[in-house]
């Protein structure tokens, strides 16, 4: 499960982090899942390397 975790906070970051540079005159709903899909994918990262979320 950590590897899952970590791997959720990772591609978590990159999606938020691309979502911050793309360019606004871009679609915007797409920009604006990325903006908000990054931190929950961050946040479901962190509950699964916590063990909230599949924890024995």
């Amino acid at each position: 499960m950590t590897a899952a975790g970590i791997v959720c906070i990772v591609a978590g970051m990159l999606a938020f982090g691309i979502g911050l540079v793309r360019n606004p005159a871009a679609k915007r709903w797409h920009r604006w899942r990325l903006l908000i899909g990054g931190p929950v994918a961050v946040l479901i990262g962190i509950l699964v390397l916590t063990g909230v979320i599949g924890g024995d």
